[in-house]
């Protein structure tokens, strides 16, 4: 470990960010963590050592997909850019610029926007998607979707409303005039 000429990450940080894949799931606390020392690198390059512009390069461009792992509990609000899965619980308003998906042993509590919603666990709140919304076998949502596709497969429980958008009508949507 002495001849890994390191001028800005510490030890831990780079063993952090060398055993990690840009394209893999993260805990909240380790995409934090990451993007942390993302940003250190961006804003420090000059300092940066030849080893340290390396690992930048690499992860300068990534799209960070966050797992919330079963049994934790997690509250939003959150936006994010990249894939979000929930095994665990997450309370709040949750806003995706990618996929969500939440897991068989899921909890979603609040309202989320994404591209696509894949849901096999439990959501309580309402979903907006510029996709599909699938609600798989043994999933149960209880609110709203509005989506251009909508798929609510066999042994899924749904109670509440749906409304299928255009194309464009999903990027000009808002709850307050969902009935309207």
């Amino acid at each position: 470990m002495a001849d890994l000429n390191l001028s800005l990450l510490s030890v831990s940080d780079y063993e952090l960010i060398g055993n990690a894949n840009p394209k893999d799931f993260h805990s909240p606390s380790t995409c934090k963590e990451l993007e942390r020392i993302i940003k250190n690198l961006g804003d420090n390059l000059r300092d940066c050592s030849r080893l340290e512009r390396k690992i930048h390069s690499r992860w300068k461009n990534a799209i960070l997909s966050i797992l919330v792992p079963a049994g934790e509990e997690v509250q939003g609000p959150w936006e994010r850019q990249g894939k979000v899965k929930i095994e665990g619980v997450f309370r709040g308003d949750l806003r995706s610029h990618d996929e969500i998906i939440i897991g068989q042993l899921g909890l979603a509590v609040g309202d989320f926007c994404a591209t696509s919603l894949i849901c096999s666990g439990n959501i309580e709140g309402n979903i907006l998607a510029d996709g599909k919304v699938l609600l798989n076998p043994g999933a149960r949502m209880e609110g709203k979707i509005s989506a251009p596709s909508i798929l609510i497969q066999e042994g899924a429980k749904f109670e509440g409303a749906c409304k299928i958008l255009g194309d464009k009508k999903a990027n000009n949507f808002s709850w307050s005039n969902w009935g309207k």
